[in-house]
């Protein structure tokens, strides 16, 4: 039985299928340990971006979420498996293909 707790849905997205944003001239600066960017105006003025950003209760929310995965026993052991699984099938593809 899953615990509802530790249990959440994750939706898996393809990063790759999202557009990039056309290139702006833009600057990040922290205050007060939050990060805050800036894009020159017409009149060569730093102003505050118009970006979409996540309040901080979505990102509390998102925080915590992580944080419960972090520290949950059988997901740590799934993923030190897989991990160790694909090491050791790079390894296996290494050894085969060295000497090309």
């Amino acid at each position: 039985e899953s615990n509802p707790s530790t249990t959440a849905a994750i939706k898996v997205e393809n990063p790759f299928t999202h557009p990039l944003l056309p290139p702006v001239d833009a600057c990040v600066r922290a205050e007060n340990g939050i990060y805050h960017v800036y894009i020159l105006n017409e009149q060569k003025q730093w102003i505050p971006a118009n970006y979409k950003y996540i309040n901080y209760d979505e990102f509390i929310k998102d925080f915590t979420l992580i944080s419960k995965m972090i520290v949950d026993g059988p997901l740590q052991s799934f993923c030190h498996r897989r991990l160790q699984y694909l090491k050791t099938k790079h390894e296996l593809h290494t050894l085969l293909n060295e000497v090309k």
